[in-house]
């Protein structure tokens, strides 16, 4: 089924290295550009009988507060204790074309279609370019593809962390691919320590089949709103102004984030 996505149909491919934040950011994408009511509210109690963990570590009083992005009454995503937005909507779909149909909810998620990417791993750089520009894939996503990214060095070493402190206390991902990706963040620390001119050049090289989202500025709301105007802007797209319910949603995150930025 295809996605009706925000540039002429097509969905737009957003790709981050693990602990960027990148689940964040484009959970506050999509009131910008999907049509309809969306809200920032408490999670029902629905979302408490499937999700075990969220009871338990529920405190409105002292400690973790549920609260949940909705579109239309359906729940998009919400920030759990660990600071980490969960994409609840996909429901376990990663992708578009996973068997089955897709709910509305998983079409409005799937309108931006999620990568994970290394700066210092080039076959998976390749793999992401080729299904973005893909023959196959043309009438479904369109071909420029935004990396998040960072210029700061100091945001790659807590992308890192966060990746190590998120997955730490979870079982979703095999000890071996924690340490895979926990090894690229430290190949691209050592390249850009050694190389420092030479930082971000993979993506500058790309030209215009690129566009580069920067995760210095997500951890202040003017330069992060500014840099989603920036990322709408690049795709031509008129976003619309839920900015307010964005605030809102990106306030949450921040709140939660265990590592704090200095």
């Amino acid at each position: 089924m295809a996605v009706a996505g925000p540039v002429n149909g097509r969905s737009l491919v957003f790709s981050w290295s693990p602990g960027m934040g990148g689940d964040m950011i484009r959970a506050c994408l999509l009131p910008l550009i999907t049509p309809g009511k969306w809200e920032f509210k408490p999670c029902d109690e629905a979302f408490y009988n499937w999700n075990g963990l969220a009871e338990i570590f529920r405190d409105p009083i002292k400690g973790w507060k549920g609260m949940g992005l909705y579109w239309e009454d359906e729940l998009i995503n919400f920030i759990d204790w660990r600071g980490q937005a969960q994409m609840t909507a996909m429901n376990n779909k990663h992708r578009w074309d996973d068997p089955g149909p897709n709910s509305p909810a998983q079409e409005v998620c799937f309108q931006i279609h999620k990568r994970h990417h290394s700066e210092t791993y080039q076959p998976l750089l390749d793999e992401i370019m080729e299904e973005a520009e893909s023959e196959r894939h043309k009438d479904v996503l369109y071909p420029v593809v935004t990396f998040v990214t960072v210029n700061d060095l100091k945001y790659q070493k807590l992308a890192q962390k966060n990746w190590l402190m998120k997955t730490s206390v979870i079982n979703s991902e095999t000890a071996e691919e924690i340490s895979w990706w926990d090894n690229e963040h430290e190949k691209t620390i050592e390249q850009r320590l050694q190389t420092p001119e030479e930082a971000n050049k993979v993506f500058f090289d790309m030209y215009d089949r690129k566009h580069c989202f920067w995760m210095d500025t997500i951890y202040q709301w003017d330069s992060f709103k500014q840099e989603l105007k920036n990322y709408l802007g690049f795709y031509d797209i008129m976003y619309i102004d839920n900015f307010d319910i964005v605030k809102q949603f990106w306030q949450q995150w921040i709140d939660e984030q265990r590592i704090k930025v200095e």
